[in-house]
């Protein structure tokens, strides 16, 4: 699939829609692409097992780096492993809409202590709650 001149995906359609394996592109400008996802989708959306890229800038120019791992469900993160310039922030469930989804924050801020801590068990749309 090509757009605005540039490739914007590779791999598997069906119905017109992404199916299968494939790779997602970001235009950087008109001579280039990105990676910015390579895996499975359904219906024209992530599905299965999948990896999620973000770039980071420096003085050296860009890099990618993994933004998350795992699996997908309708296009969201499902379950798998949340990085954030490179650190391993979260481990385990994704759920929205206040669903309860269990796993490892190694980055937790605890507004009672005023400090970051690893907290595993149940949480609420990012909140702690419990073991």
């Amino acid at each position: 699939l090509y757009q605005a001149g540039g490739v914007r995906y590779i791999g598997g359609c069906e119905n017109g829609k992404k199916s299968g394996s494939g790779r997602e592109y970001a235009l950087i400008d008109n001579k280039c692409a990105r990676l910015i996802y390579s895996g499975g989708f359904y219906e024209g959306k992530r599905n299965g097992t999948g990896t999620e890229y973000a770039e980071r800038y420096s003085d050296g120019g860009r890099e990618s780096l993994v933004r998350f791992t795992g699996d997908w469900l309708d296009g969201n993160w499902y379950y798998g492993h949340w990085f954030e310039d490179g650190r391993l922030l979260y481990s385990g469930e994704f759920r929205y809409n206040g669903e309860e989804a269990r796993g490892t924050n190694y980055h937790y801020y605890n507004e009672e202590t005023g400090e970051y801590e690893v907290r595993t068990g149940r949480f609420v749309d990012g909140v702690y709650v419990g073991e």
